[in-house]
């Protein structure tokens, strides 16, 4: 796909032909004119999009080999490799690796939507939104760092495999099964979504995201750890 994308000219019509029409997209007095915008977008070829869901796709498997090599090496004797960590920081740590991957994405994808011209000249700069993206996090990253120590304080006894199964609680077992599902799914929609735009490169941080989430999930099921202070989640919270 990549080596397709790269073999396509960026336009249906010469260079200079698309650079007449994107100095059109602005008007004298720096406004945007949206029909000037209309005929030069119209311009563009398939390019692009074949270029970045080739790269998305290549690291999207260069991630899942990772993981999966790491997983199995650090695994030990008689334990399965597709488990959860074998203790709770990790958790945390690649939570803030998700963030942090996912920032880098996101400003990266606005200097290529400039780069690429994707945008009229007169528009804001592309500093500003990535600004703003990363005061954003900033902002966000403690709040989501205490709701994951509050979670973790509810795993049982780690590592478990990702397919853990509480029998002696099954409606808590597909309770939490359902929501963390739901919320793979969710990050995978938008990453394979992402593939064919200048943020493909989403898909780092979403195949790192589900293992979190897969594994999360585990550890919510996982054997209770006997006399901790928080040993049955949130039952313990609810009183029991």
């Amino acid at each position: 796909m990549a080596l397709r994308g790269v073999s396509t000219p960026i336009y249906s019509a010469s260079v200079a032909e698309a650079g007449r029409l994107h100095a059109q997209w602005c008007t004298a007095d720096a406004r945007i004119d949206d029909a000037a915008g209309a005929r030069y977008q119209a311009l563009f070829t398939e390019h692009y999009p074949w270029k970045d869901t080739g790269l998305g796709l290549i690291l999207g498997a260069a991630a899942l080999a990772i993981l999966a090599v790491t997983l199995r090496r650090t695994a030990g004797e008689g334990r399965p490799w597709l488990r959860t960590p074998s203790a709770r920081w990790p958790f945390l740590v690649l939570g803030l690796a998700v963030i942090a991957l996912g920032e880098v994405v996101t400003a990266y994808s606005f200097m290529t939507d400039a780069y690429r011209l994707y945008l009229p000249a007169c528009a804001d700069s592309w500093g500003i939104p990535v600004t703003l993206s990363i005061y954003s996090t900033l902002v966000i990253t403690p709040a989501l760092l205490v709701a994951g120590i509050v979670l973790t304080l509810m795993f049982g006894k780690l590592p478990v495999p990702l397919d853990q199964w509480d029998r002696t609680r099954p409606v808590r077992s597909w309770f939490v099964t359902i929501v963390f599902a739901l919320l793979i799914l969710s990050v995978a929609a938008v990453g394979i979504a992402s593939l064919p735009t200048t943020t493909s490169g989403w898909i780092l941080p979403t195949v790192l995201a589900s293992y979190l989430l897969a594994a999360t999930r585990a550890a919510l099921l996982a054997p209770r750890r006997e006399g901790r202070l928080v040993s049955t989640g949130l039952s313990t919270l609810a009183g029991r």
